[in-house]
């Protein structure tokens, strides 16, 4: 069943990301210093269906009634990098993907 949103037209991409990360437990200053040192990368790949000058939109779920589930707006100044991925097929039924492009994001602004 082809679906009535052309996929095509929402390129498929890695994306690696810092994020905000909260804690409810107790510790005392040492604790909170090695916390601070720490990233939390969060991996993810999906379609950019979204995107303005601050944030972007990605969903890995299209309906075909062109809805899109399991979406995830991330601030750009968040990224790490992004890597574009072409699907490809063989004509032989099966689909491969390639790596097409690489950005890395570079951002010194803050990240919270």
């Amino acid at each position: 069943m082809k679906p009535i949103i052309p996929i095509e037209k929402f390129p498929l991409y890695y994306i690696e990301w810092i994020d905000a990360e909260s804690e409810a437990n107790w510790g005392d200053k040492d604790d909170l210093d090695k916390w601070l040192d720490k990233d939390f990368v969060v991996h993810d790949i999906g379609w950019i269906v979204s995107e303005n000058k601050k944030y972007l939109v990605i969903c890995n779920q299209v309906s075909v009634d062109g809805d899109f589930g399991n979406r995830t707006r991330i601030p750009k100044v968040w990224i790490r990098t992004k890597r574009k991925i072409r699907v490809v097929d063989d004509e032989s039924g099966r689909f491969k993907t390639n790596r097409a492009h690489t950005k890395k994001h570079s951002s010194k602004k803050n990240r919270g």
